[in-house]
């Protein structure tokens, strides 16, 4: 794969910044599906080297102060993988949840020695889990927790700073989808978002 750097990458704050590589990478991914009446499952493991990623860093020194730009990281890598699943034992009940390793560090940074760091923002571990009533009437009721780990902040390139805490967010879900004629369904929707105020 490869990308060019976008307007806001090549011009940056101060200026024309010609020395921005295209950032490429290989990535090598292989997974399983399983599929049953009643349930299904998705495994897949995934490994990324990225050669000149791009990335903003505002540790930069110039020439009268900081000069925060972006930068070509030499290589970075991403391995985790990926699980999910959907369970239906009963007719009116759906279980789901889904978890994400996402395992993002530098592995070698000739300009400001980030070897071995952490990218900011993206946690190690992450993941969602659900219920889902099918009510007579075409109303249903969901509840949903999102659950997201610890990670550097941003622009923490160094990972010098104290980590965001991990929080859990839930919200509940109602829905009404009446079925008018053979091929019209219609869907209204309400959700209270973060439940406890995380």
């Amino acid at each position: 794969g490869f990308r060019f750097p976008n307007i806001d990458e090549a011009f940056g704050l101060f200026g024309f910044f010609p020395e921005l590589s295209t950032e490429t990478s290989n990535a090598y991914e292989i997974g399983a599906k399983l599929r049953t009446e009643r349930a299904s499952a998705n495994l897949a493991l995934y490994w990324m080297d990225v050669e000149d990623q791009i990335l903003f860093d505002h540790e930069i020194d110039g020439a009268f102060g900081p000069s925060p730009m972006n930068v070509n990281i030499d290589r970075v890598r991403h391995r985790g993988l990926e699980f999910g699943f959907q369970l239906d034992p009963l007719p009116w009940l759906e279980l789901h949840a889904n978890y994400t390793l996402d395992d993002s560090q530098i592995q070698h940074d000739s300009i400001t020695g980030l070897d071995g760091k952490r990218l900011p923002i993206t946690p190690l571990h992450r993941g969602n889990a659900g219920v889902r009533f099918a009510l007579p009437y075409w109303i249903e009721l969901a509840a949903e927790t999102r659950v997201i780990g610890s990670r550097h902040l941003a622009n923490d390139l160094r990972n010098e700073f104290a980590k965001l805490p991990a929080f859990a967010v839930c919200d509940l879900g109602l829905s009404w989808r009446p079925r008018i004629g053979a091929h019209l369904e219609l869907g209204f929707q309400f959700w209270v978002r973060n439940l406890f105020d995380h």
